[in-house]
């Protein structure tokens, strides 16, 4: 690999053939595409269906039972009297249908995780044959001429050619930099290492500040300098609340274990006094193992998160890291900055303030002196019109006094520019004049008064707070005229000594919808906070309209953040519902303070700033519209619209997605509940195992287990959000759900013993095939009851049309098998006083399973489990 940072500017681009004024042709772009391929790391793509079940044919506990199958086989081989050839073909195609139907699941949500992630591809400004276009990042090709500025994230690996005030986040690539500051300067050290090398920018990282032109010099797997931690958008956040418990799942694999080793054993002691043969005896526990053990729980649980993903998409919310759900549906905090998601990000400029002038607004009282149109025009040239909300109602207000912003484009031609610094919160132009050189400053009055000569600074603040207590926002001007252009262009030789110009106060309007949304996640029990760079009495403002600052609650600056402790910060943060006037470290110390009150926390992001905050949050949601494509690709959700009123909607869906979840590990362990202890009974009490290989692995299939997949297309609870946040717990309380899910496997074991108990002293067979048929029944009929806290006939059978289709088609599936498939599924013909006792007792499963839910405080009470 050449060592890029070595040549210079020119030399690069002769080595990759390009002008590096007007870049590729369309032409060679398409053939470098074809030569180095799409950039994208390798490995970028989704689990097809066929590598998802050689992965599920590959389970330990797979291949144990097509084992017993070759086992069965070989009995079969070697009977005289010619052995049961059906019983291992039916276990060899029931377990290829249970590994398929997993296989498919996985590979269904691997396919909505994938298209999740193109829903917002990256793209770059890139010039091709002299003219500027956006495309998207896997189109790059190296020799291509990239324009980059903040907030935008490094699509592949490149050289500087220039760069303006260019620092960029390093912190994830080899250098380790948070503030990488870069140039374009020639290198003369070869060996320079990564975090030396000031004039390459390195992929997936993100621009903080200023701007560049660049040439990129590898792409896709090739971008191997800064790619030791990969792209930011396949760098997911760590999962804050686990969805099950490991002490949870150890337990449940345990008591499958002594379950079947109990029952084993009991077979083993009785098989002599009721003539079990010894190959029935090991393939029935194998079996049994197999069928209880929670091997299917995640693919069913990544089912039911992928379907929650894509009704989020439907309602506006685009979700990129599917395991932060039960973060995001247990989130106690919300951690929310004001512009463009409480408010509309429509400015406008409401009051205008000169030295020496009066409180004056451009709309109703006009503009009377030279002075008060001074300002405006110069706020105007220290505007970025296309990509500032407050430099469009800047010239906004100039349109309404029939000034024309080309005019002043004309008369003050900008040079260069100093941009906005979250950190510095001050913007400068250079514009060139008749008089020389004009420098204008705009930014935050608190930061700029100490830059200017001469400032009335009491009147000034006093100006601030009176424009901040009618929630506008101050924004100062600042002026400087130089004979001669600095040679240094930087904020030392530009930004002091300079002329007040005055204050403008520039309102935005809050979100009809944002007091309603805040309102709902209060009475949730989430925390609303509000964390912004304003001033406090601006912020307060704007809280107190939405309800988010209430009496008692506190109002916290950046100043009085600095002077804290960790250990101060930590007992006073739940008193603050409102921090203003702070930095990006501000805001991440904030939101760890809240994590270690034991919160869980949900921020917003919409600036490369906010990338601390984000990494630091539990979960974040970026803006879709007004926000970075840093903080969009680095964030774990993101908000098409930009609307408060979507992080209501995300919580409440993703409680939802947490409540399936919850239903379905409910419904699978009912359902081994139920087949372990139906084994168990029949096995202690009746020494004969009521159900064989085949029938258990034929009810797993047909019993309800796919039931458990379409718990995801349940809608959610109304009352979803009046329940208190779970915090930092297992979104899947395992105590309670093992409680019931115990009570509704006792249920489902005792029915089937019933059945099996009936028809056996007419003939083994016949007490099986009644046992298998109330099992595959009374499974259905639980699927169908647990998919809800509600009793059935509250929330009816429409709410989950795919679901209940589904019920009834297994149930078809069970009859027409007991009538037709009995020979495959060693099934026998039964009588009609048999069939009315096996649906009678079917029935009284349901019954029962809806009479737990009458139950539940009692059974709460006795089991000593916590309120609901």
């Amino acid at each position: 690999m050449l060592n890029w940072h070595a040549l210079t500017g020119r030399e690069t681009a002769e080595y990759l053939v390009t002008d590096p004024e007007t870049g590729l042709s369309e032409e060679q772009a398409v053939q470098r595409l074809g030569k180095h391929g799409a950039n994208e790391p390798t490995g970028n793509g989704h689990e097809s269906f066929v590598r998802a079940l050689l992965r599920q044919l590959m389970e330990p506990m797979s291949m144990v039972v097509f084992s017993s199958a070759v086992i069965a086989a070989v009995v079969a081989i070697n009977d005289r009297n010619g052995g049961n050839w059906l019983e291992p073909i039916m276990i060899v195609v029931l377990a290829l249908a249970i590994c398929s139907v997993r296989a498919w699941r996985d590979h269904s949500a691997a396919v909505t995780n994938h298209s999740q992630s193109q829903l917002n591809p990256l793209t770059v400004r890139v010039m091709r044959d002299g003219v500027v276009d956006s495309i998207a990042a896997r189109r790059l090709v190296p020799g291509d001429i990239i324009l980059l500025s903040e907030g935008d994230i490094v699509p592949a690996d490149a050289r500087l050619l220039t760069a303006t005030s260019l620092v960029c986040d390093e912190s994830r690539s080899e250098s380790g930099i948070s503030r990488a500051e870069k140039s374009a300067d020639t290198l003369t050290d070869a060996t320079a290492p990564v975090d030396k090398r000031i004039n390459m920018i390195y992929s997936g990282c993100p621009v903080v500040s200023g701007s560049c032109k660049a040439i990129v010099t590898a792409t896709g797997a090739a971008a191997t300098e800064g790619r030791s931690a990969a792209l930011l958008e396949n760098d997911p956040a760590p999962q804050a609340v686990p969805v099950l418990s490991a002490d949870a799942m150890k337990t449940w694999r345990l008591g499958v274990y002594a379950a079947v080793g109990v029952s084993v054993l009991a077979m083993g002691l009785f098989r002599r006094t009721h003539d079990l043969k010894a190959i029935e005896l090991i393939i029935t526990g194998i079996t049994l193992a197999y069928v209880a053990l929670p091997s299917g729980v995640f693919s069913v649980l990544g089912s039911i998160f992928s379907q929650g993903s894509l009704t989020m998409a439907r309602q506006g919310v685009i979700l990129r890291n599917l395991p932060v759900i039960p973060s995001i549906g247990g989130a106690s905090v919300v951690c929310t900055g004001k512009t463009s998601l409480l408010t509309t990000g429509s400015m406008t400029v409401e009051r205008i303030w000169t030295p020496g002038g009066r409180l004056v607004s451009p709309e109703g009282d006009g503009l009377g002196s030279e002075n008060e149109y001074r300002l405006l025009e110069y706020a105007a040239i220290c505007s970025d019109e296309t990509s500032d909300a407050m430099g469009s109602a800047i010239v906004a207000a100039l349109e309404q006094l029939s000034r024309e912003n080309d005019e002043l484009n004309s008369r003050y031609p900008r040079i260069a520019r100093l941009p906005y610094g979250f950190g510095r919160r001050l913007m400068t132009t250079i514009h060139r004049t008749a008089e020389g050189f004009l420098a204008v400053t705009k930014g935050a009055p608190d930061i700029l008064i100490p830059l200017c000569s001469f400032c009335d600074t009491e009147t000034i603040t006093a100006i601030c707070e009176q424009m901040s207590r009618d929630a506008l926002r101050p924004v100062a001007v600042a002026y400087r005229l130089h004979a001669a252009l600095p040679e240094e262009l930087s904020e030392e030789a530009l930004e002091h000594d300079l002329v007040f110009a005055g204050i403008l106060g520039v309102g935005d309007e809050e979100r009809d919808d944002s007091a309603d949304a805040v309102k709902e996640l209060t009475e949730a029990g989430i925390r609303v906070v509000m964390t912004c760079g304003e001033y406090p009495a601006t912020a307060e403002a704007y809280a107190k309209k939405l309800g988010i600052l209430r009496p008692g609650d506190d109002t916290l600056t950046g100043t009085q953040l600095t002077q804290m402790s960790e250990p101060e910060l930590n007992a006073h943060v739940r008193q603050c519902a409102v921090c203003a006037r702070l930095s990006a470290e501000d805001e991440r110390r904030v939101v760890e303070a809240w994590q270690s009150a034991g919160e869980v926390v949900l921020a917003t992001a919409a600036r490369v700033e906010d990338l601390p905050v984000a990494r630091q949050a539990d979960a974040s949601c970026s803006l879709g519209i007004t926000g970075h494509h840093a903080v969009q690709h680095a964030s774990d959700a993101m908000l098409s619209d930009d609307s408060f009123s979507l992080i209501s909607d995300i919580v409440r869906l993703c409680r939802s997605a947490c409540d399936n979840a919850r239903a379905a590990v409910r419904t699978l362990l009912a359902f081994s509940m139920g087949e372990l202890g139906a084994v168990l009974i029949s096995v202690l009490f009746m020494g004969t195992t009521p159900l064989l290989a085949v029938h258990m692995l034929s009810a797993l299939l047909f019993g309800g287990a796919p039931l458990a997949a379409l718990l995801a297309h349940e809608p959610p609870d109304i009352g979803i959000m009046y329940r208190a946040p779970r915090r930092r717990k297992a979104c899947i309380p395992m105590r309670e759900t093992g409680v019931f899910a115990a009570i509704c496997g006792i249920i489902i074991a005792s029915v089937t013993v019933t059945a099996y108990a009936v028809g056996k002293p007419s003939n083994v067979d016949a007490g099986r095939t009644m046992a298998w048929g109330v099992l595959c029944f009374s499974q259905i009929f639980c699927a169908v009851s647990l998919r809800s806290d509600q009793p059935l006939y509250y929330i009816g059978l429409r709410t989950n049309t795919r679901h209940t289709a589904l019920a009834f088609i297994s149930m078809v599936c069970v009859i027409l098998i007991m009538l037709f498939g009995q020979e495959l599924f060693l099934l026998v013909d039964l009588t009609g006083i048999q069939w009315l006792i096996m649906f009678a007792l079917s029935l009284g499963s349901m019954l029962l399973f809806e009479l737990t839910k009458f139950l539940r405080p009692l059974i709460r009470q006795l089991a000593g489990l916590p309120e609901a």
